[in-house]
């Protein structure tokens, strides 16, 4: 089999991935893979035609009747769907690694599933929590009621594909606008988002990420909104819109005027990023990027498909191709 060959039959694999299936969906990814039968029976995949075949990105098939996408990494079981304004042709593609096989099914919803970090391959994820839903590719910094249940199977490993946030940027083409990227990946938001870099800029007009506040270390990782997102995101080409904190229906939030001035007197007290294991805790919050020229502009306010109350009638549906 030529390697171009088994190239293509490899990437009809992760076509897979991409498209709409269910969990016993079942494609043979071995060498001998038809890749001329198997086109017909994934969600077809294609190339740009701006660069060469071996330059040129895989595209995914997204119909020209949408205009709009949002990316949600680390879904558990409740992945955002388009805010109602992007209509009913806007799509959510959701990444989720362990229980996407779990998520409801929607019209408007394409599950990945894959972890995401900084290189594509194969790893052993680990499961926390009910639901698995603190599962993550890092162990975390101490033992809590969240992650030592045994009986519940804490610690226990799976084995997961791993894409890169790049290559799933790359897969949308450019007519249709990235109009937000949300992540919550136990940890290992920072290390998809830098990964990105510059494609996120080109390509993405807010982010939503999981941040970690006052050096407390949640996983064994770099998270921190103070030491490693607020200047990595300044630098890059965004502005920091505020900080949430959701605690039951309570909502505590952060002006940017606030959230720079923590910043700066968190650094200037501790210089030095602390330990791991000395700062491990829990302050997890969620923090609302925006791209400079995008200033201005609403922040998709994109429901949950567990909160969802919009919904598009099936005459509208048909109206997307």
């Amino acid at each position: 089999m030529s390697s171009r060959l088994f190239r293509s039959a490899l990437l009809v694999c992760i076509g897979v991935l991409i498209g709409q299936y269910n969990s016993t969906t079942q494609i043979n990814c071995s060498e001998n893979t038809d890749v001329s039968s198997s086109n017909k029976s994934v969600h077809q995949i294609r190339r740009s035609n701006t660069l060469s075949e071996e330059e040129a990105p895989i595209l995914l098939d997204i119909p020209k009747s949408t205009k709009e996408v949002v990316i949600n990494v680390g879904t558990s079981i409740d992945p955002i769907l388009p805010a109602p304004e992007m209509g009913p042709c806007a799509k959510c593609i959701a990444v989720e690694p362990i229980v996407g096989h779990n998520i409801q099914q929607h019209k408007q919803l394409s599950v990945v599933h894959a972890a995401v970090s900084e290189k594509a391959g194969v790893v052993s994820m680990n499961v926390y929590n009910n639901g698995a839903e603190s599962s993550s590719l890092a162990k975390p910094s101490a033992s809590q009621y969240w992650n030592a249940n045994t009986g519940r199977g804490d610690g226990r490993t799976i084995i997961v594909p791993v894409i890169t946030l790049t290559s799933l940027i790359s897969a949308v083409p450019n007519s249709t606008q990235i109009s937000l990227l949300k992540t919550d990946m136990q940890g290992f938001d920072f290390v998809a988002i830098r990964e990105a870099g510059s494609i996120l800029k080109k390509r993405v007009r807010h982010i939503m990420t999981e941040v970690w506040m006052n050096d407390h270390y949640t996983y064994h990782a770099n998270n921190d909104l103070c030491r490693d997102f607020l200047p990595f995101m300044t630098q890059l080409g965004y502005d920091i819109a505020n900080v949430k904190e959701s605690s039951r229906s309570v909502t505590y939030k952060q002006s940017p005027e606030q959230i720079r001035a923590h910043c700066e007197k968190q650094l200037r007290d501790t210089p030095v990023r602390p330990g791991v294991i000395e700062s491990a805790g829990l302050d997890e919050r969620d923090a609302y990027w925006v791209r400079k020229d995008s200033i201005g502009m609403n922040f998709p306010d994109c429901p949950n498909i567990k909160k969802l109350t919009k919904t598009f009638t099936a005459e509208e549906y048909a109206t997307c191709g």
